[in-house]
């Protein structure tokens, strides 16, 4: 475990997510599924006792700035370099700060737009919608206690921008939504929460002061089907770098403190190729745990930082850390870098634990012989500059794999055999998570699915998109791994529009028009 020489503020705010197959806490600095004691990451299914799967989870980064000094922040568990609150953009701490987290589920959402689409007028309005941090909100101060809502030339909270005039108002049809780069702004989640916090503040692990701003969203799907889905947390870092300096040679880890149950007799595994680092059980019973039902624990990478030529940064290690207690800024920036604290090469070039547990040959925990015990992991992405006023991001999916009857290491196959499936549901904007709460809603200000026409089909060089009931300003088109391969936002809303396909080779695609999906033949 790591110890820091600091405790869980006492000034950050924490909320409950369970939405799901999930309960978790998340607290407004930062600090993810610890509650300042012990984890809760809990999985909720028949049968399973309430235990946690992680102690606790945050971001580690760390670089070098032009005059060769280490800069960073480390989050683990309960203790952490950062503060709730947002930065200016020249670095400084908003007063007061935004200490909260907002959470709006999909159920506000719809009634705020059924509330609209009777007369445009919002004769109820949700206080979920109205008091959410998004740039320009007429509403927040009177919302939020009185607080100002600062104006920023950086966007806050997401949202769907129905007017297109890059401010919030509910008003006019805006709404909180999903924020992540390539998906359309109009889709929402069962549940969504975001939090600010930085690191303008001492840094108990030793690392200079940086002016870096993390804005997170959590969200979390309630499925219909059999979605892996239901047992995740998503959670979306956006990170922003307030230093008037660009810091070099940086990596951008994920500190995740596994307690599956009882935490002294865990193993830990990672699949390089798939981004996903988990943990299991290292035997057939989880003594003063989770007995012998015995759920694993993923964390899948989703979406790494970019480079300064907007090219995704691979992931590059996944370190088991054995020894991580009152560490030094420079035994921080090792594990990030792939070695040991002490700067000793680490195996695999820092990609521990790669072998299938069902192998007896390979390099699994289990087939090694080691002895179970406490594990914490470190996926990180770099080398990398985070240049100065720059914005990145990095995308995680937190997730659990149950089946009863099956063992701990049965359980793990499913991660081999099938962990592409919410990096697809990722990829694809979770456009196929059937929602409990559906969040499409026909108001409106919607398209019905009824009412778009789309023709000749199948077509060779156009196909014109066509709406009998409301207009539509948005489309996107992908092949069905969905591979987005155009998107396309008009300046005005239309009610037809003629899409070029001339240049698509042979084959079926999928063509979505705000919130409605149809299929497309290309023939030569």
């Amino acid at each position: 475990m790591v110890c820091l020489s600091v405790v869980l503020s006492a000034q950050s705010v924490s909320k409950v997510i369970q939405r799901n197959a999930v309960k978790a806490l998340i607290q407004s600095n930062g600090i993810l599924f610890n509650d300042g004691q012990q984890g809760q990451f809990i999985p909720i299914q028949p049968g399973l006792a309430e235990k946690t799967l992680l102690k606790g989870s945050g971001l580690w980064f760390a670089g070098i700035d032009p005059s060769g000094n280490l800069r960073g922040i480390v989050t683990a568990n309960d203790q952490t370099d950062c503060i709730p609150g947002l930065l200016t953009e020249d670095g400084g701490v908003y007063d007061p700060a935004l200490n909260n987290v907002w959470q709006v589920t999909c159920a506000d959402i719809n009634q705020h737009l059924a509330d609209l689409s009777d007369n445009g007028v919002l004769d109820n309005p949700n206080p979920n919608i109205l008091r959410f941090p998004a740039r320009g909100n007429p509403y927040f101060k009177e919302f939020n206690n009185g607080i100002d809502m600062p104006f920023t030339n950086q966007p806050v909270g997401g949202f769907f921008d129905r007017d297109d005039d890059g401010l919030y108002n509910p008003d006019n049809g805006d709404y909180p939504s999903i924020e992540v780069r390539g998906c359309f702004l109009n889709r929402y989640p069962d549940e969504q929460n975001w939090l600010v916090y930085n690191s303008f503040t001492a840094h108990p692990s030793g690392f200079g002061p940086i002016a870096l701003e993390v804005q997170a969203q959590i969200l979390a799907y309630k499925s219909n089907n059999s979605s892996p889905l239901n047992n995740a947390l998503i959670v979306r870092y956006k990170i922003i770098n307030r230093t008037d300096t660009d810091i070099n040679s940086c990596y951008l880890g994920l500190f995740a403190d596994f307690d599956i149950g009882n935490p002294g007799d865990d193993f830990m595994g990672s699949i390089p190729n798939k981004n996903i680092m988990y943990a299991y059980n290292g035997d057939l019973n989880d003594e003063g745990g989770f007995g012998q039902n015995i759920p694993v624990m993923a964390v899948d990478m989703l979406r790494g930082p970019l480079d300064t030529l907007g090219y995704e940064v691979q992931l590059r290690h996944i370190m088991a850390l054995e020894n991580a207690d009152n560490l030094q800024a420079s035994e921080y920036y090792n594990l990030l870098s792939g070695r040991f604290a002490d700067g000793s090469p680490a195996p695999n070039n820092g990609v521990m634990y790669a072998g299938n547990p069902s192998d007896p040959n390979g390099n699994s925990e289990q087939a090694l012989g080691n002895a179970p015990g406490q594990r914490v992991g470190l996926p990180s992405y770099g080398p990398f500059t985070l240049q100065s006023s720059s914005v990145n991001e990095l995308i995680v999916a937190y997730y659990y794999v149950y089946e009863p009857g099956k063992t701990p290491v049965e359980m793990v196959q499913q991660l081999f055999s099938n962990g592409n499936a919410i990096q697809g549901l990722y990829d694809n904007c979770f456009m196929d998570a059937d929602p409990t709460c559906d969040a499409m809603v026909s108001t409106q200000s919607y398209l019905s699915d009824n009412s778009l026409r789309v023709y000749p089909n199948p077509t060779t060089t156009n196909v014109v998109v066509k709406s009998e009931g409301q207009s539509f300003s948005h489309l996107a088109l992908s092949d069905l791994l969905g591979r987005q391969l155009k998107v396309i936002n008009l300046e005005a809303p239309v009610k037809q529009y003629v899409l070029p396909t001339g240049g698509l080779a042979t084959g079926v695609y999928l063509l979505t028009v705000e919130n409605v999906t149809r299929k497309i033949v290309v023939q030569r």
